[in-house]
């Protein structure tokens, strides 16, 4: 048994023995100061929380701050970049109406030499009609004595080319090549044009090599040979040795040469090959002078 002497005894019991704590409580105090206790001890629990929650929103708004500097300084960045714009656009409307002038008065140079040109072209039409016949009638001159010369002169061509002649081919035979060609289907593709340029070659040489065996030479002739002249004997050549299937060689002959047909000349002959690119025999001859 317990043994109360003084106050002191029953403050430490109750110290010591919490439930006599609680009835001894119940005891001495009513409902209301019971009530009072527990809610002052909720709101003791209540303002632990709010203070937390508010160093969270002082700590949140401290954060927000910072990020509300960093927003005004990009907004004062774009308001400068913006400024900086508004002056470029400025300066390019300038430059615009500059070169809106420029252009005007480009046009109006373009069309005052427009009319010149047309002033000249008449000019030079009224010239032509008076000079052109004549010039014109003197390159076809030259062009036809070259020709006559080396269709004199074949045989030497195909000396050059280390062959002998066996005959030079009539339009009849040239023709009838084609048709050979024709017939096998092997014409198919190549256009009009092509076809009256073959028909119409300024010289097929049918030749023997040293050995006798035999060949064909494509020759164009021109006073001054060019570029037309290198692509036309290439192609009869091509077209005679897939006709025929005999090994023909393409030749330019003439007085003079366009240089800068020189990459695709050769002073050794070869014949057509299409694994590889064809170079043409260059056969010089002699000027023919004037006309007798």
């Amino acid at each position: 048994m317990t043994t109360i002497g003084d106050i002191q005894d029953l403050v430490r019991i109750i110290e010591d023995r919490p439930e006599w704590r609680r009835e001894l409580q119940r005891a001495l105090f009513t409902e209301e100061l019971r009530e009072i206790h527990s809610l002052m001890s909720e709101n003791a629990k209540t303002t632990a929380e709010n203070s937390k929650l508010i160093g969270e929103n002082s700590k949140a708004i401290a954060e927000n701050s910072t990020s509300m500097d960093e927003v005004r300084a990009g907004l004062a960045e774009t308001a400068k970049i913006v400024e900086n714009n508004a002056k470029a656009i400025d300066r390019l409307e300038v430059t615009v109406a500059n070169n809106a002038k420029s252009i005007a008065e480009t046009a109006k140079i373009v069309e005052n030499n427009a009319k010149a040109i047309d002033r000249l072209e008449a000019t030079t039409m009224r010239l032509t009609s008076r000079t052109g016949v004549n010039s014109g009638h003197i390159g076809d001159m030259r062009g036809l004595f070259a020709s006559q010369k080396v269709v004199r002169e074949a045989a030497i061509v195909a000396d050059r080319m280390s062959m002998r002649v066996v005959r030079t081919l009539e339009p009849q035979d040239v023709i009838d090549i084609w048709n050979v060609g024709k017939a096998e289907g092997l014409t198919d593709g190549i256009s009009k044009d092509y076809e009256d340029s073959f028909k119409n070659a300024d010289l097929i040489i049918e030749a023997q090599s040293n050995d006798h065996a035999p060949r064909f030479i494509a020759v164009e002739i021109s006073y001054t040979a060019d570029g037309r002249d290198t692509e036309r004997a290439i192609r009869n050549a091509e077209y005679i040795s897939k006709f025929v299937g005999t090994p023909t060689y393409a030749a330019v002959a003439g007085i003079f040469k366009d240089n800068r047909i020189d990459e695709v000349l050769s002073d050794k002959p070869e014949p057509y090959d299409s694994e590889r690119e064809t170079r043409v025999f260059w056969s010089k001859h002699e000027d023919i002078g004037k006309p007798d």
